[in-house]
Parts: C-alpha cells; sequence; structure tokens
C-alpha cells in the first residue's frame, strides 16, 4: 500500500509544475476576453508566445510547456488555435468592411442601385463581423472554463498529495 502511495505522489510531483506552467502560459491571453476591434489581434497572440513568426503554433505550446503532460498541452493548442483562427477571420471581415466603406466615398457620385447595393454589402459585412466577434468572445470564454479546469485539477492534486503525505509520515511514524 505504501509503495502505491508514494508512486500516486511522485506522479502528482511530476503533474504539478506543468499544470501550473499552462496556467501561467494561459493568462495573458485572457485579456482578449474582452476584445471588440480585432486590430492586430494575432500580432498580439504572438507577442505573447503563440504564433510567432518564423515558428508554429505546435513548437511555441512545446516551448512554453515542455513539462506540461501531452493531454493538457493539446487542449492550450486546440483552444489557442480556435481563438487565434476566429480573431483572424473577425479582423479581415472587419477590414472587408472598413474597405468598403471607404469605396463608398461621397455618395451623391454612385447611382442609386449600385449604392444601394454597396450598403447592403457593408451591412452584411457588419453583421458577419458581429457574429465573428461573438464567436471569438464565446472562445475566449471556453478558454477561461479550460484554466479554471487546470485550476481546479491543480487544487485537487494539491490536497491529494496533503493526503498521501499525511499518510505516508502516519506510516513510518514522522
Amino acid at each position: 500500500m505504501i509503495n502505491i502511495l508514494l508512486r500516486e505522489e511522485d506522479r502528482l510531483d511530476k503533474q504539478l509544475p506543468g499544470l501550473r506552467n499552462a496556467v501561467n502560459y494561459f493568462e495573458p491571453f485572457l485579456i482578449f476576453r474582452s476584445v471588440t476591434a480585432f486590430h492586430g489581434t494575432g500580432t498580439e497572440f504572438a507577442r505573447l508566445g503563440f504564433g510567432k513568426g518564423g515558428s508554429t503554433p505546435e513548437k511555441d505550446v512545446m516551448q512554453a510547456l515542455p513539462v506540461t503532460d501531452d493531454a493538457t498541452r493539446t487542449k492550450v493548442l486546440d483552444s489557442l488555435l480556435e481563438a487565434l483562427r476566429r480573431a483572424r477571420t473577425a479582423e479581415r471581415t472587419r477590414e472587408f468592411k472598413e474597405m468598403m466603406e471607404r469605396t463608398m466615398g461621397d455618395p451623391a457620385e454612385w447611382a442609386p442601385s449600385e449604392l444601394q447595393k454597396l450598403r447592403s454589402e457593408i451591412t452584411g459585412a457588419e453583421m458577419l463581423f458581429v457574429r465573428q466577434r461573438a464567436e471569438f468572445s464565446d472562445q475566449m470564454e471556453r478558454v477561461a472554463a479550460l484554466v479554471d479546469e487546470i485550476n481546479r485539477v491543480i487544487a485537487r492534486y494539491e490536497r491529494r498529495r496533503v493526503q498521501i503525505r499525511k499518510e505516508v509520515e502516519r506510516y513510518f511514524g514522522d
């Protein structure tokens, strides 16, 4: 029985640093929960260590989380990849809408039917952007939920370590 407890304690001691690293890596990204305009979001992700030029997201996560277990590292990678994908999509839609607005220039110079068509396209792009912004926000909430989940695992492991330590000390009479 004591060998099982000692092995479990070793396993927890090996996993806890990686889980803490995952939380620490994620936390700076949580500022994006309040993003609404999407100006350079991809650049900001890269500045925080995800999606850097000359690298891959997989390498970025592996480099940032070398002692984190594979399952947690995969969750980090997948959730940030999805967030970055959604941010880039929203940014492209915003840029497209703004380009159409610049194209419009002086509405008096347009034929009424063409102006109506352009305004309809601008409205469609705006509605698409609003939806994409909400999808990004939802993804960032999933990232925050994953951080909370990892923190709960850390707390559970730390409680278990204390219990194991008490059992081991009781066994050895310390």
